[in-house]
């Protein structure tokens, strides 16, 4: 009786020891479980069952633009356990010198930093740091003194998750960078650059930022708005404003009779005039303004169906009777020549001879020479072979 009931004490003292032994041979197991990582290691295993695709890292960072960091922990352990079992296995094809592999890469291409393919330069988008500077300074902490490239795949679903997660970046101004830790704009011009068949996604996002705008501005009554009135009033903040004039470089969304840029808001068609977009514009800002002011100059005298040609020594708009000859020197218009009185240019029977009212220059407008008196009885090739001999005597 006295040994079966010191048997019976021994089971139950053993039993939580044996308990527990159980346990850790099971954490162990799970311990030296592989993670879910494809062959290869080109991503994790696909989760469909008897599935071995890879889903790849550049698709998960794409559409998980939140877990960066947490995917880029995932791909590194992938590259250590490729570089252990090389090392182990002795596969001398798996290793290979970064050197020769940066010695094959053209001179215009760029590594997408989430996908990792090389892109030529004309296929990328880049972030702009300097837009970011400008608008809101460079004091931040985080403040990015670099653009990042990204080619127009990853791109692509960037924009595609933003339509859902609303990843915009400060002030409106695009989409935030895809680069952990940085705050730059991916402006909206960059991206329907690059991104032309998604300029519909691309505006529907940008509509939401300007109404996002003008909400903020509405609820934290700032008082840098501007106002621009027909039937409705629209208020924008001024760092929307410039970001807008900016981009408008690219875009070109003129208001009707060019009076300026046409207003932000969705089916608005008044414009801001160009007076207002001045205001309290650096020396930059005023550049660029007066740079759509010119295209706005040359899309009106486009429109008005007129011939005009510019003295290349005074700058001074001439208005031609008939289109210029093959070749003519087209040249850009200035906005400050066109507001000067037309001047009408002396018509010689032969229409080459072009006359500067302004400053009495005279040139031929085929060959764009100073003209001569000679050139009245010669043609321009003529005249070209007959001062070629006069040279070589």
């Amino acid at each position: 009786m006295c040994l079966n009931i010191l048997i019976m004490e021994t089971h139950q003292c053993l039993l939580p020891l044996a308990n527990s032994l159980m346990l850790m041979s099971n954490l162990r197991k799970v311990a030296l479980e592989p993670k879910p990582f494809a062959r290869g290691w080109l991503g994790l295993k696909c989760v469909a069952e008897n599935c071995e695709n890879p889903i790849p890292w550049q698709e998960l960072k794409a559409v998980l633009p939140g877990k960066l960091e947490s995917i880029q922990a995932l791909e590194n352990q992938c590259a250590e356990l490729c570089a252990s079992a090389a090392k182990e296995f002795g596969f001398e094809e798996l290793e290979h010198s970064d050197e020769n592999e940066k010695a094959k890469v053209p001179d215009d291409c760029l590594e997408c930093p989430i996908c990792y393919e090389f892109v030529k330069n004309d296929q990328l988008c880049f972030c702009d740091h300097l837009m970011g500077d400008e608008i809101f300074g460079s004091s931040s902490n985080n403040a990015q003194k670099e653009s990042h490239a990204f080619c127009r795949e990853c791109l692509q679903n960037y924009t595609e998750v933003a339509l859902e997660s609303k990843s915009f970046a400060r002030g409106w101004l695009g989409l935030k960078c895809v680069a952990e830790n940085c705050e730059n704009p991916i402006p909206w011009q960059e991206l329907k650059a690059v991104l032309p068949g998604k300029l519909e996604s691309i505006q529907a996002l940008e509509n939401q930022c300007a109404e996002l705008c003008a909400s903020a501005a509405k609820e934290f009554g700032l008082e840098e708005l501007e106002h621009f009135d027909e039937n409705e009033s629209h208020a924008f903040c001024r760092e929307c404003l410039k970001g807008y004039t900016k981009a408008a470089l690219e875009t070109k969304p003129f208001a009707r009779g060019w009076l300026g840029l046409k207003c932000m808001a969705v089916k608005c068609q008044n414009p801001i005039p160009w007076h207002e977009i001045k205001k309290d514009a650096s020396p930059d800002e005023l550049e660029i303004i007066e740079i759509l002011e010119n295209q706005c100059a040359e899309l009106s005298v486009s429109a008005a169906d007129l011939y005009l040609e510019r003295c290349p020594k005074c700058n001074c708009a001439v208005e031609m009777d008939g289109p210029l000859p093959p070749a003519a020197n087209h040249t850009k218009i200035a906005l400050l020549k066109l507001l000067k009185p037309k001047q009408k240019a002396i018509k010689p029977n032969d229409k080459l001879k072009f006359h500067c009212p302004e400053c009495n220059y005279e040139m031929c407008r085929k060959c764009n020479e100073k003209w001569t008196e000679e050139h009245n009885n010669l043609s321009c090739e003529q005249l070209a072979k007959q001062q070629n001999r006069q040279n070589f005597r």
